[in-house]
């Protein structure tokens, strides 16, 4: 049992904080959360603790009855709705001009209470997000990172703005008054309540989140196995419910990521799923004395199989079920060769090329026009099972030839990316490669193709590579290519591509600002909803590939399996 030195309160003083704290049911947390809140800097008559206890535990309540704190400490009684009404009860009885919200799984640093205030003070009234330093420094567009961690697919740097899904980061303050009107409705979610509460207030105007580097905390320990087992079950289960009430919340929740580990951890995963194994009989396993201890890959793997259990119980139907797990393959080709044309790295022999698309028929795969997609990601729904989208980079004019056939007979929507300078032209930009001074489509062709239901999309002005040119000709080549198209096409072009893949934070930005709802990369993998909409995962069907490889590409949007 830890010791904690009383002193008496001053109880006259006023209140400018109230630390808000769900007592845990791990009791050893609880402790360690209460010790730390004992010894701020901040002066203890400055503020005072609110505990909430989600479940009438005795050895807590006892505890409680016990301490004599330096700062006022005030116990609710238990929530009629647990947890999930926890944060109506505890404004009910704040009284100081701001609420702290503790996040349980973090740590209480000696200076947190101290660091929000002093946040709320200078700002006069935000929703700071304390961020963990190290949260800060890891962004990277183009690799997997928590869902919360974008803003219309654009990886945000963060200083001193933030967004709501930063929430979920770590311990929150704001306005009491703002607490009040968003908790009148008991939360949906448990585990969840930081991202949840986050979105709620996102919808009130005139109000800023701000981020808090130095009043956050490092992640505690996970608690044991077993524990671990069903809170991410729960999890599972609430992302559900967010996700039917707040349908914005798809690309913030794990609940978009299914596909988005490394093959043998997804095929894993599908094959437990798919056999019905209780994920607490895998943690009993687990945990059996003989089994060497595998370290935390197992257990991270665990708990992310619990998470996936919890969302398929919670289902009510198979179909969305299909659709969370089955995301969106995106294909790219280049040209399409003739009969009388060897194959080539991005040229597609003519007969391979019809064969893919019968393949795709006779499977019955939906295939969807690109601006079809980005709708289902603009209205935050699910496309169907199976996804595919087909997609051209650079617009040969074997494009129209070979191609466009093919495509009507199946009766296959497309989405060809231009270099708007180089309609009609040959490709320049390819000196010593395999496409070096292939035609190009003419305005007349786009034209004829767009009449038969083909969309285009900007692939910038000469095919530059965006990441090694200043940043105002990125803007130019990004913008202009868009309204080159628009001008000569008559039609809205709502789609980028980024010339050799190349793209950074930069340029999808710039992308945004140019008006286009999304962009492909030529990074592979499926579609979940976490992938970012400006940074959208292809997969490169090669000439010389066997045919093996395009199955492959369907299944896992990925020429190899790593």
């Amino acid at each position: 049992m830890h010791s904690i030195e009383s002193i008496n309160p001053d109880t006259t003083s006023p209140i400018e904080m109230s630390v808000i704290v769900i007592i845990p049911v791990d009791l050893h947390a609880f402790l360690e959360c209460l010790l730390a809140l004992c010894r701020q800097s901040q002066p203890a008559f400055g503020f005072e603790v609110i505990m909430v206890p989600v479940t009438s535990d005795v050895r807590a309540a006892a505890l409680l009855q016990s301490l004599n704190t330096p700062f006022r400490l005030h116990v609710a009684s238990p929530p009629q709705d647990g947890a999930r009404d926890a944060l109506r009860r505890a404004s009910d009885v704040a009284a100081g001009q701001f609420c702290l919200v503790i996040d349980s799984a973090r740590e209480v640093r000696h200076d947190l209470v101290a660091a929000h205030l002093r946040v709320q003070r200078e700002t006069g009234g935000v929703v700071a997000c304390g961020i963990e330093q190290a949260a800060l420094q890891s962004d990277n567009p183009s690799g997997h990172q928590p869902p919360h961690r974008y803003r219309n697919g654009v990886s945000q740097q963060r200083a001193e703005s933030a967004s709501w899904w930063d929430s979920a980061e770590g311990h929150l303050s704001l306005p009491r008054a703002w607490l009040e009107a968003e908790t009148a409705m008991p939360l949906l979610s448990e585990h969840h309540q930081g991202l949840e509460l986050g979105y709620r207030l996102s919808q009130r105007e005139m109000l800023r989140f701000v981020s808090a580097p130095d009043a956050g905390g490092k992640r505690t320990p996970p608690p044991a196995l077993l524990r671990l087992v069903q809170e991410a079950e729960a999890r599972g289960r609430e992302s559900v419910a967010l996700y039917h009430h707040y349908p914005a919340l798809l690309a913030h929740l794990e609940l978009g990521t299914f596909n988005q580990a490394n093959f043998r951890k997804v095929q894993t995963r599908r094959l437990l799923l798919a056999a019905r194994l209780p994920p607490r009989l895998l943690a009993r396993i687990a945990n059996a004395p003989r089994l060497p201890n595998s370290s935390n890959r197992w257990h991270r793997f665990l708990q992310s199989y619990s998470y996936w259990w919890g969302v398929r119980r919670a289902l009510s139907n198979r179909d969305t079920w299909k659709r969370l797990t089955r995301g969106p393959v995106i294909l790219m080709y280049h040209a399409i060769g003739g009969s009388d044309e060897p194959p080539g790295s991005y040229i597609v022999p003519q007969t391979r090329f019809a064969r893919q698309m019968a393949w795709l028929k006779w499977n019955r795969y939906h295939v969807l026009g690109l601006d079809e997609l980005l709708g289902y990601r603009r209205d935050y729904r699910l496309p169907p099972a199976r996804s595919v989208v087909i997609t051209f980079d650079d617009g040969y004019a074997d494009n129209r030839s070979i191609a466009y056939p093919a495509l009507r007979k199946n009766r296959f929507p497309a989405t060809i990316f231009l270099v708007s300078r180089a309609v009609g032209a040959t490709n320049d930009w390819d000196a010593k490669g395999e496409l070096a001074g292939r035609p190009l489509l003419s305005w007349a062709e786009a034209g004829e193709m767009l009449r038969g239901g083909v969309q285009f999309g900007a692939h910038t002005r000469h095919h530059v590579s965006l990441t090694e040119v200043p940043a105002h000709q990125a803007v130019v080549e990004i913008a202009g290519s868009r309204s080159d198209l628009e001008h000569d096409l008559g039609v809205p072009v709502r789609a980028f591509a980024y010339p050799f893949g190349a793209h950074d934070r930069a340029t999808q930005a710039a992308v945004e600002k140019a008006g286009f709802i999304g962009a492909c990369c030529s990074l592979s993998g499926i579609n979940d909803p976490l992938v970012p909409i400006y940074a959208l995962r292809r997969v490169e069907v090669r000439g010389t590939d066997p045919p093996t490889r395009f199955v492959l590409a369907l299944c896992w949007g990925r020429r190899h399996i790593r």
